[in-house]
């Protein structure tokens, strides 16, 4: 998996960052794992967590540049983000809310169409 973003500045050289390979490590840290769990605090409120001891990320790219000046030849330069993280941790509430009138007018057969179901869920 790759990416690669361009840009062109007329009259002085083509930018080209390719982002390569992304490595994470330290998933298995994992010490709290709470997805879309019930909020205690608020009817239908939603509450994720998540906890991590150490995260390591990894990210390698390359910026190549091309002039159209054969004064300066093209260059590649490699590129490596490192980042480590340790104790991290996040929190995220959500309201469930559900559209009432438009759910009570489905017919039968739109109920058990989940995608008419789901879009009564804002």
């Amino acid at each position: 998996l790759s990416a690669q973003l361009s840009l062109t500045v007329p009259q002085l050289a083509t930018f080209e960052l390719v982002v390569g390979e992304l490595q994470l490590s330290g998933l298995d840290t994992i010490t709290r794992l709470k997805l879309l769990s019930a909020d205690p605090r608020r009817v239908g409120g939603l509450f994720s967590a998540a906890a991590v001891r150490q995260l390591n990320a990894s990210l390698a790219a390359s910026l190549s540049v091309r002039s159209p000046s054969r004064s300066f030849p093209p260059f590649e330069l490699p590129l490596m983000l490192s980042v480590s993280l340790a104790q991290l941790g996040f929190e995220l509430a959500t309201q469930l809310a559900i559209n009432g009138s438009s759910l009570a007018d489905l017919q039968l057969r739109q109920l058990v169409n989940s995608s008419c179901l789901a879009d009564q869920v804002l």
